[in-house]
């Protein structure tokens, strides 16, 4: 397995995983992920293990490095369940010091979040959770394709919260076509009422690749206008901070404490993307400012880094074919800043 010359570079602060497995491919969604009806969990732990180890070889990292956040994305991580999550935790603490870590966040669908998954996450140290809600409706959950409906939605958030986790975070999305019949301020504001401590609201975009693209290309669906965007967004933003939540960047609210939160108010790019190790297996370009690893985006090559066969190229990658060029650091940060209402500096390269 290749990997470019990190002898110079710090240990990470920061470490996200990908977890790119689903139960079916939401009809919106353009992430890297590979639906299964049988998450291979061995082969993915094989493989974060071997991207460690070549990594901390190549960097000279002393192990038991201090974390101060862990971030494990997807695809659907839930469908690890509580004894996966328990072994990618003993894998972790081989190399870091994962205890030290503020904030273990996985992402889970409501459909998938069972009070042993629960259970077993807070065993293996996990302390926050970012669960996929998209809408208490369901009309709009069967169009979006999700698999959950409203009542699951609202049974995970409070299994969560019963089972333990005080730091929940939970995502909406808005911006969907009139024909759906939805009402977006009133959902927004049943989330503030059932406590979670962290909202993210996201627009809906047609990605081409994605079934909803193609429908929206063929024009059987119509994305709505974008004064729709605005109103729907500021809707939103307007009854969170009215609830009591703190409007800290663009598409995100917060009720107390978080630590990328704090970061983002100290003026630190908010992770991911302060000095970021990416175990992307497989997964999409690393958003990552400071640790220049790529990984191959789709799970066929994968099993060939894990044989032993040389990579190649990947999109996305540095001159050398296996990191990000430093002009993508770039772009992500400035976008961060941004996001976070702290603005860009024209004269900047």
């Amino acid at each position: 397995m290749s990997v470019p010359n990190l002898r110079d570079t710090p240990a990470p602060s920061s470490l996200y995983i990908h977890f790119p497995f689903c139960a079916h491919r939401c009809h919106y969604c353009d992430f890297s992920v590979a639906p299964t009806a049988e998450v291979p969990v061995n082969e993915w732990l094989a493989g974060i293990g071997a991207d460690l180890e070549s990594w901390f070889a190549a960097a000279d990292w002393d192990r038991g490095c201090p974390l101060e956040t862990v971030f494990v994305g997807g695809g659907t991580p839930s469908l690890l369940g509580g004894p996966g999550m328990a072994r990618l935790g003993l894998l972790l603490r081989e190399y870091f010091d994962v205890d030290a870590a503020r904030e273990w966040t996985v992402e889970a669908n409501p459909n998938s979040l069972t009070a042993e998954v629960c259970d077993g996450w807070l065993a293996a140290g996990v302390n926050r959770l970012s669960i996929g809600v998209q809408s208490f409706s369901d009309e709009p959950l069967r169009w979006l394709g999700r698999l959950h409906d409203a009542a699951e939605a609202v049974a995970a958030l409070r299994r969560a919260r019963s089972s333990g986790f005080s730091n929940v975070n939970a995502d909406l999305i808005f911006g969907l076509p009139e024909s759906i019949e939805r009402d977006w301020p009133a959902e927004v504001q049943q989330m503030a009422g059932l406590g979670v401590t962290h909202v993210s609201v996201y627009g809906l975009t047609a990605e081409p690749r994605t079934p909803l693209g193609r429908r929206v290309g063929l024009g059987r669906v119509h994305m709505p206008p974008d004064d729709r965007y605005v109103t729907e967004y500021l809707a939103a933003a307007r009854t969170l901070v009215a609830d009591g939540y703190v409007h800290y960047e663009v598409r995100t609210c917060r009720r107390g404490p978080t630590v990328v939160a704090q970061l983002a108010l100290l003026g630190r790019d908010a992770l991911p993307w302060s000095r970021t190790l990416g175990a992307f297996l497989p997964a999409a370009v690393p958003d990552m400012e400071r640790i220049p690893l790529g990984n191959v985006p789709s799970r066929r090559p994968w099993r060939d880094v894990l044989a032993g066969r040389p990579r190649g190229a990947w999109p996305g990658a540095g001159p050398d074919g296996t990191g990000v060029a430093r002009s993508s650091y770039k772009c992500r940060g400035r976008g961060t800043r941004v996001r976070q209402g702290r603005g860009h500096d024209a004269g900047e390269p």
